[in-house]
C-alpha cells in the first residue's frame, strides 16, 4: 500500500492528466495561431502595407492633364509633370508616420497571436486538472461504494444501525454531484478549446510545469516587457503619433516644385513647346485649424505615452502577481503530498479499528472524505503552480511548461 501511494504522489508532482495519447499543448497552441479570428489582425497590417505605399508615392513626379475654355471661341489644354523638392517635412513626415504604422500593425498581430496562446494555454491547463479532477471523485466513488458494501452486510447482519449506512449513501451521491459539476465543467472547457483552435479535444497529455531556481525575479520583468507586442505596438504608434506633430507643423510652410509644362489653345492638341517652371504654393487652411490640428497631434503623442506607461505597470504588476501565485502554489505542494499519504494511511487503519469497537463508521467515512479532500487540494496547487508558469512562460518567452516524458 505504501507502494501505491508513493507511486501516486509521484505521478500527481508532474501530471496532469492521466490518459496518454491524447492533444498535446503544442498542438493545440499551434492549431489556435491558425484560427480565423487571428486574420482580422494581418488584414490590418495588409491596409497599413498599402497606407505606406502611398506615402512613399508623395516623392515622385505628378501627372496632370487639363482641358478648359477660356472663352467661347477658343479651348486650351495643358499637360504638368511636377515635381515637390520641399514640403516642409510634410513627405518625409508621412513616409514615416506611415512606417510606424505598419510596424505597429505588425506588433499588433503578434499581440493577438500572444493572446490566443494564452487564452488556449490556459483553458488546455485548465481541462487537464478538471480531468485530474474526476478521475481521483471517480475513484473517491468507487471507495464509497466499497464501504457502502461493507457496512450493508453489517446492516443486514443487524450489527450496526441502519444510520451508518445512510451515512455512507449521502456521502456518495454527493460525491456523485460533485462528478457532474466536474464534468460540466470540463464540456465547457473542451467547447471553448475547439471554438479557438477547431480541434475537438478528448484527452490531455501530461505536462511538467516548473520554474527552474535560477530564475530571477527582476529577468522575468525585463524578458516580460522586452517581449510584449502590447508594449511594441505602444511604443511604435507613439512613434506615428510624433510623426504627426511632424507633418501638423508642415501645414504652416509652403511647399515648392517643379516641373515643365506644355499649353496649347487648342483642344486635345500637346503640340507646343514645353515650358519649366518652379512653383511656391500656399494653402491656407480653414480659419485656425492649422493650429487644432498640431495641438490634436501633441495630444495623442502624449495620450500615447500614458497608455505605454499604463501598460507597462500593468504588465509589471501582472508578471508579480503570476510569481507570488507560483511560489503559494509551490509551497502547497509538499506539505499536500504528506498529508495525501497520512491520510491515505488511516482509512485503511480506522476501517479495522471500527470492527474492532475503536473507532465509530463515521470515523471511517470522514477518513475517506478527508483523503479525497486532501488529493484535490494538491491537484488544484499543482494546477495553479502549472498555470502561473504556462502565464509566466507567454508572457517571458522562456519555457516552463513541457510535455512529461513519464
Amino acid at each position: 500500500m505504501l507502494k501505491f501511494i508513493q507511486s501516486l504522489v509521484c505521478a500527481l508532482a508532474t501530471t496532469f492528466a492521466s490518459v496518454s495519447h491524447g492533444v498535446g499543448l503544442d498542438e493545440i497552441v499551434e492549431s489556435a495561431l491558425s484560427h480565423p479570428s487571428l486574420k482580422l489582425s494581418r488584414s490590418q497590417s495588409v491596409v497599413a502595407g498599402y497606407d505606406l505605399e502611398a506615402a512613399k508615392w508623395a516623392q515622385f513626379p505628378t501627372l496632370s492633364y487639363e482641358s478648359f475654355s477660356k472663352d467661347k471661341l477658343a479651348d486650351s489644354t495643358s499637360v504638368k509633370l511636377e515635381q515637390p523638392i520641399w514640403s516642409g517635412g510634410a513627405i518625409d513626415a508621412g513616409i514615416e508616420g506611415a512606417e510606424y504604422s505598419y510596424k505597429a500593425a505588425d506588433a499588433a498581430i503578434l499581440e493577438a497571436r500572444l493572446k490566443a496562446v494564452r487564452n488556449v494555454g490556459s483553458a488546455y491547463v485548465e481541462l487537464s486538472r478538471a480531468n485530474e479532477q474526476l478521475q481521483e471523485t471517480r475513484e473517491n466513488i468507487a471507495k464509497l461504494q466499497e464501504l457502502e458494501k461493507t457496512i450493508k452486510n453489517r446492516v443486514d447482519a443487524k450489527i450496526s444501525p441502519k444510520s451508518e449506512w445512510i451515512t455512507v449513501y449521502a456521502r456518495i451521491s454527493q460525491a456523485e454531484s460533485q462528478a457532474d459539476q466536474i464534468k460540466g465543467a470540463i464540456a465547457r472547457l473542451k467547447t471553448k478549446i475547439a471554438e479557438l483552435t477547431d480541434i475537438q479535444i478528448d484527452t490531455t497529455n501530461r505536462l511538467s510545469c516548473e520554474l527552474p531556481m535560477y530564475v530571477k525575479d527582476s529577468d522575468l520583468q525585463a524578458n516580460a516587457e522586452k517581449y510584449s507586442p502590447t508594449l511594441l505596438r505602444l511604443d511604435l504608434q507613439k512613434s506615428a503619433n510624433q510623426a504627426g506633430v511632424d507633418k501638423a507643423k508642415a501645414e504652416f510652410y509652403p511647399r515648392v516644385t517643379v516641373g515643365i509644362e506644355n499649353v496649347k489653345d487648342n483642344a486635345f492638341s500637346l503640340d507646343g513647346d514645353p515650358s519649366a517652371f518652379v512653383a511656391l504654393r500656399y494653402t491656407l487652411s480653414d480659419g485656425l485649424s492649422a493650429n487644432s490640428n498640431l495641438a490634436s497631434a501633441r495630444e495623442k503623442v502624449a495620450t500615447a505615452a500614458h497608455e505605454y506607461e499604463i501598460s507597462r505597470r500593468a504588465l509589471v504588476e501582472e508578471v508579480q502577481t503570476l510569481l507570488e501565485r507560483y511560489r503559494a502554489s509551490e509551497n502547497q505542494v509538499r506539505p499536500l503530498y504528506a498529508l495525501v499519504e497520512s491520510n491515505w494511511l488511516l482509512i485503511d487503519s480506522f476501517l479495522a479499528q471500527y470492527k474492532v469497537g475503536n473507532k465509530s463508521w463515521l470515523d471511517v467515512v470522514n477518513a475517506q472524505r478527508e483523503y479525497y479532500q486532501s488529493v484535490m487540494s494538491l491537484i488544484d496547487a499543482l494546477g495553479d503552480r502549472c498555470a502561473a508558469a504556462f502565464e509566466l512562460q507567454t508572457l517571458s518567452g522562456q519555457t516552463f511548461v513541457a510535455e512529461s516524458k513519464s
